[in-house]
């Protein structure tokens, strides 16, 4: 969801006391005191012209939501390599990069993480608000990953993954909403 936040303003600013009503202040009688319709004004005095918010062109692009800091590969968040770690984030604003894989490469978000012994690691997005895509991927470039499990849904809007993990190798978890789904992560 595109939003555009509009201001407008009034230079300088009108009085907002309610208590005044249609009579100034002044003594009664005087013409200060009378009041005046919109068609009368002061000898001497300007009229304020009070503007309204500028008119978007629409040949320019709306402005969208930021891309997270991890939406392109290289730009991974680093999870280190503790037995268990979790992280939490979002793909809103997320965008599908040149050579992402196939499976992933919708609104995805990027995590690395580096194994501390070989074992069998399952990894999950259960909890997400959103049908989430779970990648997991070696390699050192993102259109040269290979991909070691990938899941759409199990079960449910989340998604789980088992895979072999190597100690000292550093794997990728690619996050990405299906049919361009996007929330928390």
């Amino acid at each position: 969801h595109r939003s555009i936040r509009l201001k407008g303003y009034c230079d300088p600013p009108l009085p907002s006391s309610p208590s005044s009503g249609p009579f100034p202040r002044g003594r009664p009688g005087s013409a200060r005191s009378r009041p005046q319709s919109p068609r009368q004004r002061r000898p001497g005095k300007k009229r304020r012209r009070i503007r309204g918010p500028p008119t978007p062109d629409p040949s320019q692009p709306v402005p969208g939501p930021s891309r997270p800091a991890n939406d392109d590969f290289a730009a991974a968040f680093n999870l280190g390599s503790g037995i268990t770690t979790a992280d939490s984030g979002s793909n809103l604003g997320a965008t599908v990069e040149a050579g992402e894989p196939a499976p992933t490469a919708a609104a995805s978000s990027w995590w690395r993480w580096t194994a501390p012994a070989t074992a069998n690691v399952g990894l999950n997005t259960l909890g997400r608000d959103y049908t989430s895509r779970l990648g997991v991927y070696r390699g050192r470039d993102v259109t040269a990953l290979l991909a070691l499990g990938f899941n759409d849904n199990t079960g449910g809007p989340q998604s789980r993954v088992v895979f072999s993990a190597t100690v000292g190798e550093t794997y990728y978890f690619a996050v990405g909403g299906a049919l361009g789904s996007e929330g928390n992560i």
